[in-house]
């Protein structure tokens, strides 16, 4: 007697099923399993292969001073000699003056980018101070020559019937007040460090900048922008206060500087409160 057919996974009709192919079973799933371990195995050799190269190369490149950098550094070379750190640092502090005075006086300032020096003044100004780059070393060290700079711009003012006097030696005054005192902060001290390679033509355009910078602020409160929000240090305010009364002793009373003035007074009530 004829066994029974085998029942088909298919669920076809009995005549139907010798048409139907062989198919396998297990080994077809068992050996793809196989080559996609392969597969794995060998990708993850090539990966490990590639990134030792990179390595290699990152390595030989760092080595060599080839590395390529982006941004406000691409000016800057990636190695530098100790001959040359100096002057590294100062194109460094150069490149990112800007950025140092507008990020470190966002208190009571509002700088606009036409009042920023020229290479001159700046080269000047960075190389005067030893500025490095650094936000906090260098901000430090600018506020300290910005309040000796106020100072002896208000001492010299009579002498010299201000900077649009008719004597053109103001600010070669302002230069050697500037140079016998010396500036303290950021780690300088008058004793141990020299002002002599700052120029007068930085003076001006430093005046020039915190003066038009504190204008900008002050008339920004005037059309009715809400006051910046910041930490107001001693040192802070005691530069706002300079400025501040540089303002109102050399600008015409029109009716813009009155308005500046009325400004300053509301600024003046704030603080008291």
């Amino acid at each position: 007697m004829a066994s029974p057919p085998s029942a088909s996974v298919f669920n076809l009709r009995p005549e139907l099923e010798p048409a139907l192919p062989d198919v396998a079973e297990d080994n077809q799933v068992k050996t793809s399993e196989k080559d996609m371990g392969y597969r794995k195995k060998r990708n993850r050799a090539r990966k490990d292969e590639y990134l030792n190269k990179q390595r290699a190369r990152t390595i030989a490149r760092k080595h060599n001073g080839e590395f390529v950098l982006s941004g406000a550094r691409a000016a800057l070379p990636a190695r530098v000699s100790k001959e040359n750190r100096s002057t590294y640092k100062l194109v460094k502090s150069m490149l990112l003056l800007t950025t140092t005075i507008n990020d470190g006086f966002t208190v009571g300032f509002a700088f606009r980018d036409s009042d920023f020096m020229h290479d001159a003044e700046a080269e000047s100004l960075c190389g005067a101070l030893q500025l490095q780059g650094s936000q906090a070393l260098d901000t430090a060290r600018i506020q300290g020559f910005a309040l000796i700079l106020m100072k002896s711009c208000n001492q010299c003012y009579y002498d010299y019937r201000g900077p649009k006097g008719e004597n053109g030696d103001f600010f070669k005054a302002v230069k050697g007040i500037i140079h016998e005192r010396g500036v303290m902060g950021g780690g300088l001290h008058p004793k141990t460090h020299s002002m002599k390679a700052i120029i007068a033509s930085a003076c001006e355009a430093m005046l020039t900048l915190f003066v038009n910078g504190r204008k900008a602020y002050l008339r920004d409160l005037v059309d009715g922008m809400e006051e910046q929000e910041g930490v107001y240090t001693n040192n802070t305010r005691k530069l706002i206060d300079l400025v501040d009364g540089w303002i109102e002793w050399t600008e015409d009373a029109d009716i813009e500087e009155e308005k500046l003035v009325d400004a300053l007074d509301d600024v003046d009530v704030e603080r008291e409160r």
